[in-house]
């Protein structure tokens, strides 16, 4: 439900989502979430969530979510940043995870 989504959002609440290159604000929320729930088959297949308390009125969970929709070649897994403030989500910044460049593959990702 798009306006559920956008509902948990601040009034003052910024959104750099997933699939979009575009800061929106305020109304320009719903009207993302309209499209995105919109895709064909859409689900989350996993989440990982790490929620960190700043203050008593501040918290960030940074989460990976592996997203799967029809059209897609494989499961896009996206990084995404929740700042809370008091009961609402005032900031999110999703992206996807980058491709780990070849220098880095003889790292651990522990």
């Amino acid at each position: 439900n798009p306006r559920a989504i956008a509902n948990l959002f601040c009034d003052d609440a910024t959104l750099v989502a997933t699939v979009s290159t575009k800061l929106r604000k305020g109304k320009q929320i719903e009207e993302y979430f309209n499209f995105f729930t919109s895709l064909p088959g859409i689900k989350v297949l996993n989440r990982k969530y790490n929620l960190s308390k700043i203050s008593n009125n501040y918290f960030i969970n940074t989460a990976l979510i592996t997203w799967y929709w029809e059209g897609l070649d494989e499961p896009l897994i996206v990084r995404m940043s929740f700042i809370f403030k008091n009961d609402c989500i005032f900031q999110l910044h999703a992206s996807v995870l980058p491709e780990k460049p070849d220098e880095l593959y003889g790292i651990s990702d522990n």
